[in-house]
């Protein structure tokens, strides 16, 4: 089976996909960050995500990511964080035609969300927007993000 973690960026994916690979009940899966393993193979010399998508863009960073993505979801036992923006269209189409993927929504507060992207906007190219565009690009996202399951951690 294959799960995966939706939400805003600041939301708090990585963090619950850390908390699910230590529940004993996930034994025998693995766990993937999408922007880390998209860092992890592309970001040698980079300080950062952020500094890599600076330098190659944005449509290289989307491309990437659904590459990665396709590549990720043919393993057999795996949970997913994705990045923020991952979820559009294109990718739920992709996600839909798998067999045995379920996707969860990590409805965190737009509030919560743009505390944790203000401490971190040089790691986040999207967090130099405005409060007011980021609030937008929320609202856009959160319509793809809610046709998924809450996830709710115990």
């Amino acid at each position: 089976m294959k799960y995966f973690i939706c939400g805003f960026m600041g939301a708090g994916k990585s963090t619950a996909l850390k908390r699910i690979s230590e529940n004993e009940k996930w034994f025998g899966y693995s766990f993937v960050d999408l922007d880390f393993k998209i860092f992890e193979k592309y970001g040698d010399g980079f300080e950062d995500l952020g500094a890599l998508i600076d330098k190659k863009g944005f449509e290289w960073f989307r491309k990437t990511e659904k590459d990665e993505l396709v590549e990720v979801l043919s393993l057999e036992n795996v949970w997913i964080a994705l990045g923020g923006g991952t979820l559009d269209d294109t990718t739920i189409e992709i996600l839909s035609n798998k067999a045995n993927v379920a996707g969860y929504f990590l409805d965190t507060p737009f509030d919560v969300c743009l505390k944790r992207i203000s401490k971190d906007k040089t790691s986040r190219p999207l967090g130099r927007l405005t409060d007011e565009e980021l609030k937008e690009l929320y609202e856009q996202r959160k319509k793809n993000y809610s046709r998924f399951e809450p996830l709710v951690i115990l």
